[in-house]
């Protein structure tokens, strides 16, 4: 096997939507720099090209999303991607970068289905952020933490220029943040049939409103947006374990002194199982 140049080159990527269903939701910005780095230390070098962009969506931009990112409306009228320019960024990469890489990646296969044969590395997940002190993996506050004052947060070229340069920090052996990524392994590329998927939701003729929403992310674990995911009946084991409760009850009260035998065997059966194991 041929031996790496000692300097290599990769991409961050970052993008805004109109929510967070991938397929059904649209990217309405979108934020890519392609930057030089050295394999041995993972130091960023420099940014060699870039480009962000916004794109008005099919329809009006939710409310909810508007108080997220601050894009409205006005901002994406009459705006396209340009395709070739991102492309052109994004080829020469030998992996793509994102904080929580599978939402972004979930979203930019639909409208560049290339975007699915590049690696992805993910900076939120292929650092050990807790290793390193820090109780969250949440990009805005790992930049809080580091210092980093940022313009406008949760805006696409905002998150990639100050990603790339919390990635560039020291990370106290003498190599930066980034080496972990650079040596961690990739994303495992999706199924053909997850692509397919998603392209079919966006294009099914039913509205966004009919399809079961995802759970709502919390600020330190963004949403799972693999498109064939499905949010956890939660009330299920609340059910079962209420069933099984009002059952105890009515057995304790027609037959006291049976169910606490029943109880303590059952108990000194999982101690006995417990030991075994």
């Amino acid at each position: 096997m041929a031996k790496k140049p000692p300097e290599g080159l990769a991409a961050f990527i970052d993008i805004e939507t109109t929510g967070l269903r991938a397929g059904v939701d649209e990217i309405i910005q979108l934020s890519v720099a392609l930057f030089r780095f050295k394999r041995d230390t993972g130091e960023i070098l420099e940014i060699v090209d870039s480009y962000t962009g916004f794109q008005e969506p099919s329809g009006d931009i939710p409310r909810e999303a508007t108080r997220i990112h601050g894009i409205t409306n006005e901002d994406v009228a009459g705006q396209r991607f340009d395709h070739a320019r991102i492309h052109s960024i994004i080829e020469p990469a030998e992996f793509l970068v994102a904080h929580n890489a599978t939402f972004d990646r979930g979203f930019l296969i639909y409208d560049f289905p290339w975007a699915s044969e590049k690696k992805w590395k993910c900076s939120m997940r292929h650092v050990n952020w807790a290793a390193k002190g820090f109780k969250t993996k949440a990009l805005q506050k790992l930049l809080e933490a580091h210092g980093i004052k940022v313009d406008k947060a949760h805006r696409a070229d905002s998150d990639v220029k100050y990603a790339i340069e919390l990635l560039n920090q020291d990370a106290g052996d003498g190599t930066r943040y980034f080496l972990e990524i650079v040596n961690h392994r990739a994303l495992p590329r999706p199924r053909e049939q997850e692509v397919l998927f998603i392209g079919s939701k966006r294009a099914s003729a039913e509205p966004a409103a009919s399809l079961e929403p995802l759970e709502q992310p919390s600020a330190d674990r963004p949403p799972d947006t693999n498109p064939l995911y499905q949010p956890r009946r939660k009330w299920l084991p609340y059910a079962i374990f209420g069933v099984l409760a009002a059952a105890l009850i009515a057995c304790l009260v027609s037959f006291p002194y049976t169910t606490v035998l029943l109880i303590v065997f059952v108990i000194l059966i999982a101690r006995k199982a417990s030991k075994k194991r």
